[in-house]
C-alpha cells in the first residue's frame, strides 16, 4: 500500500542472483565489473519491479527476515493471554520447553511420534541447501479441520492470493459487508465512512503478491519456506492444581488468592 518507487524489494536472501534476459544479465555483468552496484541476491520478479517504479533499490527486504518477524511475539502474547485465563481459574500455570515441532505436530507410530496428526507436505530438494525450515517437512493443516491456504489445500498460490482478497473485500468479506463491519463501531456512520475511505489493493501489487508467493513455493517446494504454515516457538503452557499447602507455608497469601479459592468455585 505504499506509494510507487517506495515500496520494498523483495529479495530471496538464501540465493544468489540469477539474471533472466539480456537486460538482467548486463546489470549482472555491471554490478560484476564494478560499473554499477552489485546484486547479491535474488529479487523476487526479477529487475523489472525496480524499472516501473513500483519498488525501491534501496528499501530492500529480505524474506529470510521472515523467519523472526512476529512469528515468536504473537505466540508469546497467546500465552500470556493463556496465563491470565489460568489466574482466573485458580489455577497454577508456567511456561516452559516444549517437545519439538515434529513430535507435536506429526504422527508415525513407526518413529513413537504421536503428535497432532498434520499433514506434513515435503519440500523439493534445492542446491545448496536451504537453512531450516525451508529443508524440512512443512504442517500445512489437518484435513477438513485446519487448513493453510496453500497447497494441496488450494490448487495454486494465485487462488490463495484470491481467497484472502475475498476473505477481505468479497460481498462477505471484513471489508465488503458493513453490517459486520459496524459492530464495532458506536455508529454505522463511522463504519460506512471507514470502508468508504478503507484504500484496495492495486493490480500491481496483487501481481507483485502472487509472484512473490509462486516464488517461494516454486523454488523451494512449500508455502511459507522461511517458517512453518502452522507455527509452534517450541515453548507451552502447563497448568496444575497447586499444592495449597507449600503456599501457606511459605508465600504470602496475597500471590494466590484466587488458587485459595479454586476448589470451592469450581469443585463444590
Amino acid at each position: 500500500s505504499e506509494p510507487d518507487g517506495r515500496r520494498p524489494l523483495l529479495v530471496d536472501d538464501w540465493r544468489k542472483f540469477r539474471p533472466k534476459g539480456a537486460i538482467e544479465r548486463l546489470a549482472w555483468l555491471g554490478g560484476l565489473l564494478g560499473i554499477s552496484p552489485k546484486i547479491p541476491y535474488q529479487p523476487i520478479g526479477g529487475l523489472k519491479w525496480i524499472r516501473n517504479g513500483f519498488v525501491c533499490k534501496d528499501n530492500v527486504g529480505p524474506l529470510g527476515f521472515g523467519r523472526t518477524l512476529r512469528t515468536d511475539y504473537e505466540a508469546f502474547l497467546f500465552m500470556q493471554n493463556l496465563l491470565l485465563v489460568g489466574e482466573a481459574l485458580g489455577l497454577g500455570g508456567w511456561v516452559h520447553s516444549s517437545v519439538f515441532p515434529p513430535y507435536l505436530w506429526q504422527q508415525d507410530p513407526t518413529k513413537q511420534w504421536h503428535g497432532l496428526g498434520f499433514r506434513m507436505v515435503e519440500p523439493k530438494p534445492v542446491r545448496p541447501t536451504p537453512p531450516v525450515p525451508a529443508s524440512q517437512p512443512n504442517p500445512v493443516g489437518i484435513d477438513s479441520i485446519l487448513e493453510s491456504c496453500c497447497p494441496p489445500y488450494v490448487k495454486t498460490m494465485d487462488e490463495a492470493v484470491e481467497r484472502v482478497l475475498e476473505d477481505k473485500f468479497g460481498s462477505q468479506g471484513a471489508y465488503g459487508d458493513v453490517d459486520v463491519f459496524a459492530r464495532s463501531y458506536k455508529s454505522r456512520g463511522s463504519a460506512e465512512e471507514f470502508l468508504h475511505k478503507a484504500r484496495r489493493f492495486s493490480n500491481q501489487a496483487v501481481e507483485y503478491t502472487k509472484e512473490i508467493c509462486n516464488y517461494i513455493i516454486g523454488t523451494y517446494g512449500r508455502f511459507p519456506a522461511h517458517v512453518d504454515a502452522f507455527y509452534t516457538p517450541g515453548i507451552w503452557i502447563q497448568f496444575s492444581h497447586l499444592e495449597m499447602e507449600y503456599y501457606e507455608k511459605f508465600y504470602d497469601p496475597a500471590q494466590f488468592q484466587r488458587q485459595a479459592k479454586h476448589h470451592a468455585l469450581w469443585h463444590s
